[in-house]
Protein backbone atom coordinates (compact mmCIF):
# COMPACT_ATOMS: atom_id res chain seq x y z
CA UNK A 1 0.00 0.00 0.00
CA UNK A 2 1.41 3.54 -0.43
CA UNK A 3 1.96 5.78 2.03
CA UNK A 4 2.27 9.40 1.99
CA UNK A 5 4.08 11.90 4.67
CA UNK A 6 2.32 14.92 6.30
CA UNK A 7 4.22 17.98 5.63
CA UNK A 8 3.04 19.47 8.98
CA UNK A 9 3.34 16.74 11.79
CA UNK A 10 5.84 14.71 9.41
CA UNK A 11 3.94 11.21 10.25
CA UNK A 12 3.57 8.64 7.31
CA UNK A 13 0.17 7.34 6.69
CA UNK A 14 -1.44 4.77 4.19
CA UNK A 15 -2.58 7.48 0.94
CA UNK A 16 -6.78 6.75 1.62
CA UNK A 17 -9.64 9.27 2.49
CA UNK A 18 -9.19 7.87 5.91
CA UNK A 19 -6.21 9.86 6.93
CA UNK A 20 -6.18 12.57 3.89
CA UNK A 21 -8.82 14.78 2.39
CA UNK A 22 -9.69 14.76 -1.17
CA UNK A 23 -8.52 17.16 -3.60
CA UNK A 24 -8.93 16.90 -7.07
CA UNK A 25 -5.64 19.86 -7.98
CA UNK A 26 -3.18 17.41 -6.25
CA UNK A 27 -1.14 14.94 -8.15
CA UNK A 28 -1.88 12.02 -5.85
CA UNK A 29 -5.67 13.88 -5.36
CA UNK A 30 -4.94 14.35 -1.64
CA UNK A 31 -4.28 16.98 0.68
CA UNK A 32 -0.99 17.38 1.87
CA UNK A 33 -1.49 17.77 5.64
CA UNK A 34 -3.59 14.68 7.86
CA UNK A 35 -7.19 15.07 9.15
CA UNK A 36 -5.79 15.41 12.57
CA UNK A 37 -3.88 18.74 11.90
CA UNK A 38 -6.96 20.16 10.15
CA UNK A 39 -8.50 19.54 13.31
CA UNK A 40 -10.80 16.38 12.36
CA UNK A 41 -10.75 12.41 13.43
CA UNK A 42 -9.50 9.70 11.28
CA UNK A 43 -12.10 7.73 10.47
CA UNK A 44 -12.79 4.67 11.80
CA UNK A 45 -13.42 1.94 9.00
CA UNK A 46 -16.07 -1.34 9.74
CA UNK A 47 -18.03 0.03 12.60
CA UNK A 48 -20.87 -2.14 12.94
CA UNK A 49 -23.82 -1.31 15.68
CA UNK A 50 -26.08 -3.16 16.96
CA UNK A 51 -29.77 -4.13 16.73
CA UNK A 52 -32.01 -1.68 16.79
CA UNK A 53 -29.21 0.59 17.25
CA UNK A 54 -26.64 3.57 14.95
CA UNK A 55 -23.67 5.14 15.07
CA UNK A 56 -23.28 8.45 14.37
CA UNK A 57 -21.28 9.56 11.07
CA UNK A 58 -19.33 12.27 13.00
CA UNK A 59 -19.15 11.80 16.81
CA UNK A 60 -19.10 7.88 16.50
CA UNK A 61 -21.16 7.51 19.16
CA UNK A 62 -23.90 4.37 19.07
CA UNK A 63 -27.36 5.72 19.77
CA UNK A 64 -30.84 3.73 19.73
CA UNK A 65 -32.27 4.11 15.97
CA UNK A 66 -35.23 6.59 17.04
CA UNK A 67 -36.50 9.88 16.25
CA UNK A 68 -35.36 10.67 20.40
CA UNK A 69 -31.55 10.36 18.52
CA UNK A 70 -31.42 11.34 14.82
CA UNK A 71 -33.65 13.48 12.29
CA UNK A 72 -35.57 12.06 9.74
CA UNK A 73 -34.38 11.37 6.30
CA UNK A 74 -36.82 9.91 3.27
CA UNK A 75 -33.76 8.66 1.03
CA UNK A 76 -32.02 6.97 3.45
CA UNK A 77 -32.21 3.37 3.63
CA UNK A 78 -33.18 3.30 7.61
CA UNK A 79 -35.43 6.72 7.23
CA UNK A 80 -33.12 8.47 9.40
CA UNK A 81 -30.07 10.69 9.46
CA UNK A 82 -26.26 9.57 9.51
CA UNK A 83 -25.38 12.10 11.83
CA UNK A 84 -26.90 12.37 15.51
CA UNK A 85 -29.11 15.49 16.63
CA UNK A 86 -26.68 17.21 18.86
CA UNK A 87 -23.82 16.77 15.77
CA UNK A 88 -26.51 18.38 13.74
CA UNK A 89 -26.66 21.58 16.12
CA UNK A 90 -29.16 20.85 18.84
CA UNK A 91 -27.62 20.51 22.52
CA UNK A 92 -30.31 18.18 23.56
CA UNK A 93 -32.45 14.90 22.07
CA UNK A 94 -35.72 15.12 21.63
CA UNK A 95 -37.83 14.67 24.49
CA UNK A 96 -40.46 11.59 24.20
CA UNK A 97 -43.81 13.38 25.69
CA UNK A 98 -45.79 10.01 27.49
CA UNK A 99 -49.00 9.42 27.67
CA UNK A 100 -51.18 10.13 30.80
CA UNK A 101 -53.10 7.04 31.98
CA UNK A 102 -55.58 9.17 33.99
CA UNK A 103 -58.97 10.62 31.88
CA UNK A 104 -59.01 14.22 31.68
CA UNK A 105 -55.11 14.74 31.89
CA UNK A 106 -52.10 15.93 29.86
CA UNK A 107 -48.49 15.75 29.71
CA UNK A 108 -46.65 19.10 29.46
CA UNK A 109 -44.12 18.94 26.19
CA UNK A 110 -41.19 20.90 28.27
CA UNK A 111 -41.18 20.20 32.08
CA UNK A 112 -42.93 16.69 31.58
CA UNK A 113 -45.34 17.33 34.35
CA UNK A 114 -48.79 16.30 34.62
CA UNK A 115 -51.50 18.70 34.56
CA UNK A 116 -55.30 18.70 33.95
CA UNK A 117 -56.39 19.15 30.65
CA UNK A 118 -58.56 22.02 31.03
CA UNK A 119 -57.72 26.15 30.05
CA UNK A 120 -56.66 26.41 33.98
CA UNK A 121 -53.26 24.93 32.86
CA UNK A 122 -53.24 25.38 28.61
CA UNK A 123 -53.58 27.76 26.52
CA UNK A 124 -56.08 27.27 24.12
CA UNK A 125 -54.30 26.39 20.29
CA UNK A 126 -58.16 26.39 18.38
CA UNK A 127 -61.38 25.81 19.04
CA UNK A 128 -60.76 21.98 20.56
CA UNK A 129 -57.34 22.02 20.74
CA UNK A 130 -54.92 22.85 23.58
CA UNK A 131 -50.98 23.93 23.51
CA UNK A 132 -48.55 21.19 24.24
CA UNK A 133 -46.67 23.14 26.29
CA UNK A 134 -48.10 24.04 29.83
CA UNK A 135 -49.10 27.96 31.14
CA UNK A 136 -45.53 28.11 32.85
CA UNK A 137 -43.80 26.85 29.90
CA UNK A 138 -45.17 29.67 28.02
CA UNK A 139 -44.22 32.47 29.97
CA UNK A 140 -47.96 32.99 32.12
CA UNK A 141 -49.38 31.99 35.13
CA UNK A 142 -52.31 29.33 35.86
CA UNK A 143 -55.65 30.33 36.61
CA UNK A 144 -56.24 28.73 39.94
CA UNK A 145 -59.76 29.71 41.13
CA UNK A 146 -59.57 32.08 43.86
CA UNK A 147 -59.51 30.46 47.27
CA UNK A 148 -62.20 32.09 50.01
CA UNK A 149 -61.34 32.20 53.35
CA UNK A 150 -64.39 33.05 56.19
CA UNK A 151 -63.33 35.33 59.40
CA UNK A 152 -63.99 33.17 62.89
CA UNK A 153 -64.93 36.47 64.62
CA UNK A 154 -67.62 38.33 61.90
CA UNK A 155 -68.18 34.93 59.95
CA UNK A 156 -67.49 37.09 55.99
CA UNK A 157 -65.69 35.61 53.71
CA UNK A 158 -62.85 37.17 51.82
CA UNK A 159 -60.53 36.19 49.39
CA UNK A 160 -57.58 34.54 51.24
CA UNK A 161 -55.17 36.87 50.35
CA UNK A 162 -52.69 39.64 52.62
CA UNK A 163 -55.09 42.48 51.77
CA UNK A 164 -57.55 40.82 54.04
CA UNK A 165 -55.82 38.57 56.30
CA UNK A 166 -52.64 39.39 58.25
CA UNK A 167 -49.91 36.82 57.93
CA UNK A 168 -47.46 35.11 60.46
CA UNK A 169 -44.63 32.83 59.43
CA UNK A 170 -46.06 32.42 55.99
CA UNK A 171 -50.12 31.38 57.37
CA UNK A 172 -53.14 33.22 57.58
CA UNK A 173 -54.46 34.50 61.01
CA UNK A 174 -57.95 33.44 61.43
CA UNK A 175 -59.90 36.77 61.89
CA UNK A 176 -59.98 39.26 58.83
CA UNK A 177 -57.67 42.94 59.55
CA UNK A 178 -60.71 44.57 60.98
CA UNK A 179 -61.57 42.57 63.50
CA UNK A 180 -57.79 42.16 64.39
CA UNK A 181 -57.40 45.62 64.61
CA UNK A 182 -60.45 46.10 66.92
CA UNK A 183 -59.35 43.41 69.35
CA UNK A 184 -55.89 45.12 69.68
CA UNK A 185 -57.83 48.90 70.36
CA UNK A 186 -61.01 48.06 71.03
CA UNK A 187 -61.96 51.35 73.03
CA UNK A 188 -61.68 53.62 69.94
CA UNK A 189 -62.18 53.32 66.27
CA UNK A 190 -59.86 55.38 64.56
CA UNK A 191 -57.30 52.54 64.87
CA UNK A 192 -59.30 50.52 62.43
CA UNK A 193 -57.14 51.27 59.65
CA UNK A 194 -53.63 49.50 59.62
CA UNK A 195 -51.54 52.93 58.66
CA UNK A 196 -52.92 54.72 61.71
CA UNK A 197 -52.34 51.36 64.04
CA UNK A 198 -48.30 51.45 63.04
CA UNK A 199 -48.64 55.52 63.14
CA UNK A 200 -49.77 54.82 67.48
CA UNK A 201 -46.63 52.16 67.45
CA UNK A 202 -43.86 54.35 66.59
CA UNK A 203 -45.14 57.19 68.50
CA UNK A 204 -45.06 54.70 71.57
CA UNK A 205 -41.25 53.53 70.73
CA UNK A 206 -40.21 57.42 70.59
CA UNK A 207 -41.74 57.57 73.87
CA UNK A 208 -39.92 54.94 75.37
CA UNK A 209 -36.56 56.05 73.84
CA UNK A 210 -36.92 59.44 75.38
CA UNK A 211 -38.14 58.03 78.66
CA UNK A 212 -35.05 55.06 78.82
CA UNK A 213 -32.14 56.30 77.72
CA UNK A 214 -30.18 53.86 79.56
CA UNK A 215 -31.66 50.88 78.11
CA UNK A 216 -31.36 51.77 74.87
CA UNK A 217 -27.72 52.30 74.90
CA UNK A 218 -27.73 48.98 76.66
CA UNK A 219 -29.20 47.13 74.18
CA UNK A 220 -27.63 48.85 71.10
CA UNK A 221 -23.84 48.14 72.71
CA UNK A 222 -25.13 44.61 73.15
CA UNK A 223 -26.04 43.82 69.75
CA UNK A 224 -22.67 45.21 68.74
CA UNK A 225 -21.15 42.69 70.93
CA UNK A 226 -22.94 39.63 69.82
CA UNK A 227 -22.31 40.30 66.02
CA UNK A 228 -18.79 40.21 67.23
CA UNK A 229 -18.94 36.93 69.10
CA UNK A 230 -18.25 38.19 72.52
CA UNK A 231 -19.92 37.64 75.62
CA UNK A 232 -22.08 40.61 77.16
CA UNK A 233 -23.64 39.94 80.54
CA UNK A 234 -23.53 43.85 81.33
CA UNK A 235 -26.95 45.35 82.40
CA UNK A 236 -28.77 48.40 83.69
CA UNK A 237 -28.14 47.53 87.09
CA UNK A 238 -24.44 47.60 86.36
CA UNK A 239 -24.86 50.72 84.77
CA UNK A 240 -26.48 52.52 87.26
CA UNK A 241 -23.28 51.36 89.93
CA UNK A 242 -20.45 52.08 87.76
CA UNK A 243 -22.19 55.94 87.41
CA UNK A 244 -22.39 55.79 91.46
CA UNK A 245 -18.77 54.48 92.05
CA UNK A 246 -17.81 57.28 89.78
CA UNK A 247 -20.27 59.79 91.43
CA UNK A 248 -21.95 60.37 87.92
CA UNK A 249 -18.39 62.12 86.51
CA UNK A 250 -16.59 61.13 84.22
CA UNK A 251 -13.26 58.73 84.61
CA UNK A 252 -11.20 60.16 82.66
CA UNK A 253 -11.67 64.47 83.19
CA UNK A 254 -14.43 64.68 85.92
CA UNK A 255 -16.95 66.20 83.58
CA UNK A 256 -20.55 66.48 85.16
CA UNK A 257 -23.26 65.62 83.13
CA UNK A 258 -24.10 63.35 80.09
CA UNK A 259 -22.11 60.11 80.33
CA UNK A 260 -21.64 57.20 77.72
CA UNK A 261 -20.11 53.91 77.97
CA UNK A 262 -16.62 53.12 77.34
CA UNK A 263 -14.69 49.63 76.94
CA UNK A 264 -11.55 49.86 78.47
CA UNK A 265 -10.33 47.44 75.73
CA UNK A 266 -12.01 48.57 72.54
CA UNK A 267 -14.34 45.95 70.75
CA UNK A 268 -12.36 45.66 68.17
CA UNK A 269 -9.32 44.77 69.91
CA UNK A 270 -11.62 42.18 71.40
CA UNK A 271 -13.02 44.38 74.70
CA UNK A 272 -15.30 42.14 76.12
CA UNK A 273 -19.26 44.07 77.64
CA UNK A 274 -18.81 43.29 81.17
CA UNK A 275 -18.51 44.95 84.58
CA UNK A 276 -15.00 44.85 83.97
CA UNK A 277 -14.60 46.51 81.21
CA UNK A 278 -16.88 49.12 81.21
CA UNK A 279 -16.36 52.74 82.36
CA UNK A 280 -18.50 56.21 82.09
CA UNK A 281 -16.84 58.87 80.02
CA UNK A 282 -18.21 61.73 78.53
CA UNK A 283 -18.56 62.47 74.71
CA UNK A 284 -15.20 64.25 74.14
CA UNK A 285 -12.81 62.08 76.32
CA UNK A 286 -14.72 58.52 74.43
CA UNK A 287 -13.94 59.93 70.86
CA UNK A 288 -10.49 60.56 71.73
CA UNK A 289 -9.82 57.71 73.31
CA UNK A 290 -11.40 55.55 70.32
CA UNK A 291 -9.20 52.25 70.31
CA UNK A 292 -6.15 53.38 71.60
CA UNK A 293 -4.49 51.72 74.50
CA UNK A 294 -5.21 53.43 77.81
CA UNK A 295 -1.87 53.17 79.60
CA UNK A 296 -0.03 54.78 76.72
CA UNK A 297 -3.02 57.30 76.13
CA UNK A 298 -4.30 58.66 79.09
CA UNK A 299 -0.49 59.79 80.64
CA UNK A 300 -0.51 62.35 77.66
CA UNK A 301 -3.88 63.93 77.98
CA UNK A 302 -3.74 67.69 80.17
CA UNK A 303 -6.26 66.54 82.32
CA UNK A 304 -4.13 63.24 83.46
CA UNK A 305 -4.39 62.58 87.22
CA UNK A 306 -3.07 59.78 89.10
CA UNK A 307 -5.89 59.29 91.70
CA UNK A 308 -8.41 59.09 88.57
CA UNK A 309 -5.89 56.20 87.12
CA UNK A 310 -5.67 54.46 90.31
CA UNK A 311 -9.78 54.83 90.64
CA UNK A 312 -10.30 53.49 87.09
CA UNK A 313 -8.00 50.87 88.01
CA UNK A 314 -8.69 49.85 91.77
CA UNK A 315 -12.39 49.56 89.82
CA UNK A 316 -11.39 47.07 86.70
CA UNK A 317 -9.08 44.93 89.31
CA UNK A 318 -6.33 45.88 87.06
CA UNK A 319 -2.10 46.29 87.48
CA UNK A 320 -0.54 48.79 86.30
CA UNK A 321 3.24 47.15 86.27
CA UNK A 322 2.18 44.22 84.57
CA UNK A 323 -0.98 45.76 82.05
CA UNK A 324 -2.74 43.10 82.92
CA UNK A 325 -6.57 42.05 84.86
CA UNK A 326 -6.12 40.57 87.91
CA UNK A 327 -9.48 37.73 88.23
CA UNK A 328 -10.80 37.15 91.68
CA UNK A 329 -12.11 33.45 91.61
CA UNK A 330 -15.04 32.79 93.59
CA UNK A 331 -14.73 29.21 95.15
Amino acid sequence: METKVCTWCKREFPSTNIYYFRRKSANDGLHRTCKECEGHEFIQPNLKAKQGYKICYKCKREFPATFEYFTKNIRGDDGLQPQCRSCRGRDRHRKVVPKSNKDGYKFCGKCLREFPATTEYFLVYSKDKLQKQCRECMGKSFKHPIEVKTCRVCKNTFPATREFFYVNRSILLGACKKCTNLKRYPSTKKYLLSADAKKHQKDKMKEWRKSNPDKLQVNRVKRRTLKRGLPSTFTVNDWHKCKEHFNGKCAYCGYEGALSQDHFIALSKGGEYTKNNIIPVCGNCNTRKNNKNFFEWYPKQEFYSKKREQKILKYLNYDKKTQCQQLTLSI
